[in-house]
């Protein structure tokens, strides 16, 4: 979807409608994912300090290293006279913002949102493991008072330093997959009900695209904002997990396993790749969608590969108690 987005946006591949905030529906399944990962993978492991070292590790190691490098690139590229490729990181101080997780330009805006939610998940584990009442009505009310406040993502200057609180925007999302993978534990649909064709569900998203769903009904919704839109993501997330056979060719082969490995690479990358490729793409984009995809995929490949998962790997050797 973020692919498909930025590709639209900027080539005008039909006419721009997959654009215009397309991708953000990938983010909110992309979050959703995050906490429902956390919540099945940690909620049923103790709670101590071990276990907290072992979780902090992984999700360093996952997340972290690669974010570095491309900001890195970010900025020193522009001052090596290659310009136009990577991400806008001006200044020291724009480094640092980025370093310290205070804000992200363009698709790293995602990062510290991520990374911010991780140090939460460390709060949330406790009160599971300690008291679950206390844990679901903290939870609830999170929720509800982040309605309440119009899901702000205020921006604040400290001296130089721009800080964006874009976690209060997308809380909501991680707390829904947090409670998603929960019920995923403890309360599992009995497989007569489920069923391949629910994954047509995944045809709802592309209907609330802001340009499809305003030639659709004439309103142009908020997007993150809007409870309708948290609602029908919440109920794709439910239906794909739920209701979908886990064999499903569609969601469960190579091609998919691939993609998954390398999707963070791959959601770092494709910007860089695009603008590299743009001037010649822009001549038939149309023609020139699937070599892109290709070139993406590969360039997300060879990153995976040569550099994410050895960095995560050596962290994680390093850094994990091997008692």
């Amino acid at each position: 979807m973020v692919l498909f987005s930025h590709y639209s946006n900027n080539t005008g591949f039909l006419n721009g409608v997959l654009g215009h905030d397309g991708g953000q529906f990938g983010v909110m399944l992309f979050f959703m994912l995050s906490g429902f990962l956390m919540s099945l993978l940690y909620f049923n492991q103790p709670f101590n300090p071990q276990q907290i070292r072992r979780y902090a590790v992984a999700r360093f190691a996952r997340v972290v290293p690669l974010f570095v490098v491309v900001v890195l690139l970010s900025w020193l590229l522009p001052k090596l006279g290659v310009s136009g490729i990577f991400y806008d990181i001006k200044d020291g101080w724009s480094l640092l913002a980025h370093f310290l997780l205070l804000n992200g330009n363009s698709v790293l805006w995602t990062i510290p949102p991520e990374i911010q939610f991780y140090g939460l998940f460390v709060l949330l584990w406790w009160l599971y493991a300690g008291q679950r009442s206390l844990f679901y009505l903290c939870v609830a009310a999170i929720i509800v008072v982040l309605w309440l406040l119009g899901l702000p993502a205020p921006e604040r200057h400290l001296g130089p330093l721009l800080i964006k609180f874009k976690i209060l925007m997308a809380l909501h999302y991680f707390l829904a997959g947090v409670l998603f993978g929960l019920l995923y534990r403890y309360r599992q649909v009995p497989t007569q009900y489920r069923k391949q064709g629910f994954v047509f569900v995944l045809l709802l998203i592309p209907l609330l695209y802001p340009d499809i769903f305003y030639q659709l009904t004439g309103y142009k919704h908020a997007v993150w904002r809007e409870p309708f839109v948290y609602a029908a993501m919440c109920v794709v997330f439910y239906v794909i997990v739920f209701l979908v056979p886990d064999d499903h060719p569609w969601l469960a082969n190579r091609l998919g396993d691939h993609l998954g490995k390398v999707s963070y690479s791959l959601y770092l990358l494709h910007l860089p790749v695009l603008f590299i490729c743009l001037d010649i793409i822009k001549l038939s984009p149309n023609f020139f969608l699937i070599p892109y995809l290709l070139l993406a995929v590969l360039s997300a490949t060879l990153s995976y590969r040569l550099l994410e998962d050895p960095m995560r790997r050596l962290l994680r050797q390093r850094w994990t108690d091997k008692t």
